[in-house]
Order: structure tokens, then sequence, then C-alpha cells
């Protein structure tokens, strides 16, 4: 909803009650992982390499003047946080602030900061629908017939730009993923006594459309085909229709 804050913190990575290392930090860097709340001297003079780690109160009490203190802590910093919504100078309309940060993060040391998101308001919203069209999914294409109405129905209280579009995919025409007989190949479905598609990999079939009665009529045409095996080529069916042209909208690619 507008306005909603959610507020992110990044969690203690080692426990605050640590001791600094016990005199065992030998270096700087070894000193600063010892726990968020440890630091080290760059005084030489006097001190041992044990007692040059220790907390801020520990070093201060042995002598060690703040401006030798090593003591980095967690910082951050906003680069861009237009207010959400509509921008005054420029076309550019904002859903998430702040859009830029700049983190410097110490191991152990929490940070806190605000975002702020913004619903987009009748957003364009476009479904590619891809559907496996082997022949054990006939009972699956007949539930579908008013798919493109349900869809539209139920999008209509989000977006009024709705668009759909759909694609089908069976298996690569080509060994050992299909028989390649001639009669098979004219009829992959002929060795169970009945009538199907040539095999086919990857078809676009409809473009992204806002009309429903188009996509239920495509679907309604859809006839399935066969294959030898179970893993039919979905995923090579998935990088071809991610190449669809689509505008400045959320895309969603549906595999059934």
């Amino acid at each position: 909803t507008n306005g909603d804050i959610f507020t992110k913190s990044f969690p203690s990575l080692l426990a605050q009650h640590r001791t600094c290392s016990a005199g065992r930090a030998l270096a700087c860097d070894e000193c600063l992982q010892s726990g968020p709340q440890c630091a080290w001297c760059n005084f030489t003079d006097s001190f041992t390499v044990g007692d040059r780690c220790g907390t801020l109160e520990e070093l201060r009490l042995r002598g060690c003047a703040r401006e030798f203190v090593q003591f980095p802590v967690t910082t951050s910093k906003l680069l861009g946080n237009e207010p959400l919504g509509q921008n005054t100078n420029s076309s550019n309309t904002s859903y998430i602030s702040p859009q830029r940060m700049a983190l410097r993060l110490r191991p152990g040391m929490p940070v806190t900061f605000q975002i702020k998101v913004q619903q987009p308001g009748d957003h364009p919203v476009d479904m590619y629908y891809l559907m496996d069209l082997s022949a054990s999914m006939v009972d699956d294409l007949q539930m579908i017939t008013n798919l493109g109405s349900t869809l539209s129905k139920e999008m209509a209280s989000l977006t009024s730009k709705f668009r759909l579009g759909f694609g089908s995919f069976v298996e690569k025409p080509v060994l050992p993923f299909i028989k390649i007989t001639p009669e098979e190949l004219a009829n992959p479905c002929r060795s169970v006594d009945s009538v199907c598609l040539p095999t086919f990999g990857y078809r676009h079939i409809l473009p992204l459309t806002s009309s429903t009665n188009k996509f239920n009529e495509i679907i309604s045409q859809q006839r399935v085909s066969a294959n030898n095996e179970n893993p039919e080529c979905g995923f090579d069916a998935i990088m071809q229709a991610a190449v669809c042209g689509v505008r400045s909208a959320t895309c969603c690619c549906v595999n059934s």
C-alpha cells in the first residue's frame, strides 16, 4: 500500500560480549574482526602487541590517545532520494525511496534504514502463456478453453493495461527425442491408434494482445502432438519466448 515502510537491519555476525581476541590479535585487521566492540591502537611506544587490541574503554585506560585509535563504524549515505510518485522535473515515477544508497559495513555492526514503497497505479502487465502440447496434456488443453476471459476478469481489478500472448512446445524433432520413420514423423500418435500433429520444438502463436476473445480462439484451435520421453523442451521454449517484444511493463511467462 502507499507509504508502506519497511525496516532492514543487518544482524550481528559476532556476539557483542565476545572479548577482543583476549590478547591474541597481532594485527589491526585481526583485532577489528574479533567483534564490533573492538578497536586497535596505532601507538606503539610502551605498548606490547597484545595490549593494542581492546574495547575503546580498555584502550583509554591503557593510555592510548583517541587520535591513535582505529575504530571503523558502519555508515550509510543517501545518494538518491526522490519522493514517491511522479517527479516534478522529469517524466520518471518513483515507486521506491530512496533509490540509491552507499553503505560502509563493519562485520557485526548493524545498520538500519527505512525504505518506502508505493504500489504502481494501473501498471501495464503482459502475460505470455507457454503450453506443453505433448499428448499427455490433452485434458489440460480442454480445461483452459476460456482461460483468457478468466485471466482478464481477475486482472481487471489490478490494471486496465493487460495483454496476453500464447506459445507452445513439444520436443526437438530429432533422434532420440522422437521416432523418425516417415509414418511416425507424420503422425507420432499412431502407436496408440490416434492422430496428432507432427512433433515440433517451439511455436510463437499469438503475439501479446489485449483481445481475450482472440486468445480464447487461439486456444480452441490448438492440437496436441507426441514424443518419446517425458522431459519436453520447455527450457528451450522459455528462452525463445523471452525474446518476444514487450513494453515497459510487468511481464511474466507462464509455463504450463
